[in-house]
């Protein structure tokens, strides 16, 4: 296991010993990027001996693992609700290792305290915050950040949230002048 931007040195040793002993080397140094994670790289050897002795090449592949903190994408780009109805934030991610240790959700950059009554979720095992009966607080700019043991990262895009208010229809209406009603 390789942490990310860690320089990565493969190295491919072929020995031929009959007659001539020749050793040929050769060796592949990258930075570990998160595109690397899983990547299987081969070294296909051979040499002047192996050639003159009709052997085949030497293969030799490794698979590598590159240890990454949350990739974070957050969606929907925006949500518009009506006051008491529920809404979604999903934050998606991709990390190495993908079990979370830390969880947080932030609503125009100060963290929100999950309470059971009003959100949903919004935790390690299930990202996605539900945000229950909202109201006009609930408007804002969301954000989750999210750690593994490699580190932490935040998307760098936000869900935009605006909630409607709710109307009440006025069966009847009156204007009062010192207590009397005018009109109706």
């Amino acid at each position: 296991m390789i942490p990310i931007n860690h320089l990565i040195r493969l190295l491919c040793v072929l020995c031929s010993q009959k007659d001539g002993t020749l050793q040929t080397t050769s060796s592949l140094a990258f930075t570990a990027s998160v595109y690397d994670n899983g990547r299987t790289f081969k070294c296909y050897a051979e040499n002047s001996v192996t050639r003159f002795e009709n052997m085949k090449p030497m293969i030799e592949s490794m698979t590598i693992e590159v240890l990454y903190p949350p990739i974070v994408t957050m969606k929907p780009e925006n949500i518009t609700v009506n006051e008491t109805e529920d809404f979604i934030v999903f934050c998606d991610y991709e990390a190495n290792p993908a079990t979370l240790t830390k969880v947080e959700w932030y609503r125009d950059d100060k963290e929100l305290i999950l309470t059971d009554d009003h959100y949903e979720g919004g935790i390690t095992e299930q990202t996605a915050l539900t945000v229950k009966n909202s109201t006009s607080s609930d408007m804002g700019s969301y954000k989750c950040v999210l750690d593994n043991n490699v580190g932490s990262s935040n998307s760098e895009d936000v869900v935009q949230v605006s909630v409607l208010c709710k109307y009440w229809k006025l069966d009847t209406l009156s204007w009062l002048n010192d207590g009397l009603i005018i009109e109706n």
